[in-house]
């Protein structure tokens, strides 16, 4: 009876230590979404297995006609996270799943037929916040959030090839806008310098995607034009702006009042039904100017690299309460927008000579492992001046 026992206790520990490491298989198929479309002929289907954010095991299969596919002995020790994706007409497609969840047998994976047009896309609602300002920089803190939808059943692929008008999906931005630094729902991709703006160079396939950017915007009188065309349109666009920061001029917005979020109170505009092309014409005004013995130390270069810097750890520290709502997304950058000689506004030294660093690692007269040495550098000694600035002040 002994040996009974412990033999069917050991088999039955075997069977619960091979369904840890091995939770059998994965299946599904991959179908069409597209209206019309058959088959997903060469479409190849890809896993991905992760253990703690480590690549530990990919596989690869070719489904069959009828788009079935199957991946047998699956590693699961640990808490794995499983991506199936499959490249269709160049774009890929995936899936995430985990071991807990319910559609490991029967996943299912759609993919679209591609189109260049962009009738299909559209903003459902974009937000832009103005949060702070420096008057000593003359620099306002920015952040917006976009929610873009494509409503089609094709996925949108822009197209950078033909003469202009080039189609891809089109961000506007203030002019002065420097730091500019994005967010994006959107798998893969570019981001692309633009006139007054960025463009997203990633296939948009149906669904609804987040992208979410913070930014400076320096000024040079007391007003600054925040008006804007929409290229897409958009279902609903709002101006939230610090009572702290500036008045606003506008007949194109509602004014909703005032709203607190945090320990500050904004002031809300609103406008819906923005049609394709349309434009929004807003101004702020009453914008705090420097004092005189400030514009002085501008003047002769004093404390202007600590002044940026602080407006710029100001934004970093508004910007993760804002993106705590958001779900974790890539980031991507994007340099510099534009000279500021040529806006007729003081570049400070230090981003000055960030900047130049940055350009001559783009040119490729600067390796990486120096590149990173010297920015870690001006970084440490920027921080250096702002905790000397802020003991002395």
């Amino acid at each position: 009876m002994g040996l009974l026992m412990a033999a069917v206790l050991g088999a039955a520990l075997a069977a619960t230590v091979s369904a840890q490491e091995n939770p059998g298989e994965i299946a599904g198929h991959v179908v069409n979404g597209t209206a019309g479309a058959t088959g997903v002929a060469d479409a190849e289907v890809s896993l991905h297995v992760f253990r703690e954010g480590e690549l530990i095991d990919t596989r690869t299969t070719v489904p069959d006609p009828q788009g079935r596919f199957v991946f047998q002995g699956i590693p699961a020790q640990g808490d794995p996270l499983y991506l199936v994706s499959a490249v269709y007409q160049d774009i890929e497609y995936s899936v995430e799943l985990t071991r807990e969840s319910s559609e490991l047998g029967d996943v299912l994976l759609t993919v679209y037929e591609p189109t260049g047009s962009m009738d299909g896309l559209s903003v459902r609602d974009s937000s832009m916040f103005i949060m702070r300002v420096n008057a000593r920089a003359r620099a306002i803190s920015a952040f917006e959030i976009v929610t873009v939808a494509n409503e089609g059943d094709r996925t949108f692929v822009p197209n950078l090839t033909e003469e202009p008008p080039m189609n891809f999906l089109r961000f506007p931005l203030p002019l002065g806008t420097v730091n500019l630094e994005v967010e994006s729902e959107l798998p893969g991709g570019q981001l692309l310098q633009v006139d007054r703006g960025f463009a997203q160079v990633t296939p948009v396939p149906p669904g609804e995607y987040g992208v979410a950017f913070t930014y400076l915007i320096l000024y040079s009188g007391d007003e600054l034009d925040l008006s804007r065309r929409f290229g897409t349109g958009a279902e609903t666009f709002r101006l939230l702006v610090s009572d702290e920061v500036a008045s606003v001029a506008t007949e194109d917005l509602e004014d909703l009042g005032l709203t607190a979020i945090g320990d500050t109170t904004y002031q809300i505009f609103n406008a819906a039904g923005i049609e394709r092309e349309g434009r929004i014409a807003v101004v702020l005004t009453n914008l705090p100017q420097p004092s005189l013995w400030q514009r002085i130390k501008g003047w002769i270069g004093l404390g202007s690299a600590a002044v940026v810097v602080s407006v710029v750890l100001a934004i970093s520290l508004a910007t993760l309460l804002l993106l705590a709502l958001l779900r974790r997304l890539p980031v991507r950058r994007v340099e510099s927008m534009g000279n500021m000689e040529s806006m007729g506004l003081d570049r400070p030294a230090l981003t000055q000579a960030i900047a130049a660093l940055d350009d001559r690692f783009q040119r490729g007269e600067v390796d990486e492992r120096r590149y990173g040495r010297q920015r870690g550098e001006l970084k440490a000694y920027a921080l250096s001046l702002v905790r000397r600035e802020e003991s002395s002040g």
